[in-house]
């Protein structure tokens, strides 16, 4: 199966990939991504925006650090052009998802990301599914 109106290749839309102490998980997704039968993302435009342990405010320590580490080696592995984007502190998803909005929107000056939290496991079509979406409801 694939689906019409959606070229085989590449995606130049930028991924990011919202992250934080759950190496499984990250592992199942990066192979997931890999894996993409129509539509592959391009390597260097995927991001891992890792959130961190430590909470600048009250000191609190969040996660496991040492699996947050696994996290950053285990998406340079899958994704060696890829960029991470880790915090030195931890922010909480929200503010690592607000993180990853102005990288994509405001950085990279993009007009569409696909923004995923380390728990998707994607299907072959996945990236596929996402395009012919985006092109069936973009503006004409």
């Amino acid at each position: 199966m694939e689906f019409d109106g959606v070229a085989p290749g590449v995606t130049r839309v930028p991924i990011v990939i919202f992250s934080f102490d759950r190496p499984e998980y990250l592992d199942r997704l990066c192979r997931g991504l890999l894996a993409q039968a129509q539509l592959r993302p391009d390597p260097a435009r995927v991001f891992l925006l890792q959130d961190g342990a430590l909470s600048p405010r009250t000191r609190r320590r969040y996660g496991r650090p040492l699996r947050m580490r696994e996290c950053v080696e285990l998406f340079r592995r899958h994704f060696p052009e890829g960029q991470v984007l880790a915090s030195e502190h931890n922010l909480g998803i929200a503010d690592n998802i607000l993180r990853g909005q102005r990288h994509v929107f405001e950085t990279l000056d993009e007009e569409l990301g696909y923004f995923f939290e380390d728990d998707l496991e994607p299907g072959p079509l996945y990236l596929a599914a996402l395009e012919a979406m985006r092109a069936a409801t973009e503006a004409y």
